[in-house]
């Protein structure tokens, strides 16, 4: 990609056969299905100048197994559907300025183990991390105060989850089908229904 590019537009790498890509820093953001269903890629780096990610960015990259952010990314919005079925994610680290994660941005990432939220991230959105199912270990930020439908649904390895005293909102099903959550940690006076587990 010319480094003189500083947007990549809908669809503009979609099921293009290459194995990794390093997207020039002058590229400030990544379009909806960008590079989607592009089978053979492993690799990809997202350089700091990077602000937005549209949905359907990754989607069904399955054999993709590293994404590598910049020093001090910008990048504020991962779109939905971002990375959903990279079954080859093992683990994510977010960017600290990442404000928005987008529905079912990493649903069904099989694979995922752990992932790792910015303190300053405020809300899970809807099945965002749903049936991600070798997800070992997640660690919520203290400033968290939602937790949307699903967002953690069938998340099977998922043994025990420390809630902070933040979350003032939980949707259904929020951690559903989590059948191996042995410990969850609480407030007695968070709004818990009896659909959230």
């Amino acid at each position: 990609i010319p480094n003189k590019v500083t947007r990549i537009g809908v669809r503009a790498f979609s099921k293009c056969p290459m194995t990794d890509i390093i997207i020039p820093n002058n590229v400030t953001n990544i379009g909806g299905s960008a590079f989607s269903n592009c089978d053979s890629l492993t690799s990809v780096f997202i350089p700091s100048s990077v602000i937005s990610m549209g949905a359907y960015a990754f989607y069904d990259c399955a054999v993709l197994t590293s994404v590598i952010f910049g020093n001090n990314s910008k990048l504020a919005n991962i779109g939905s559907y971002a990375f959903e079925n990279c079954d080859g994610l093992t683990s994510i680290l977010i960017p600290v300025g990442v404000t928005r994660i987008g529905k079912f941005a990493f649903y069904n990432c099989t694979n995922l183990k752990e992932v790792i939220i910015p303190d300053n991230y405020q809300s899970i959105y809807e099945s965002a991390f749903e049936n991600c199912s070798s997800l070992e270990q997640i660690s919520l930020p203290d400033n968290i105060s939602s937790l949307s439908k699903s967002a953690f649904s069938g998340c099977t390895a998922l043994t025990e989850i420390t809630i902070p005293d933040s979350v003032a909102s939980f949707g259904e099903y929020v951690f559903g089908g989590c059948t191996s959550l042995v410990s969850a940690t609480l407030s007695k006076n968070q709004p818990v229904s009896k659909n959230t587990f």
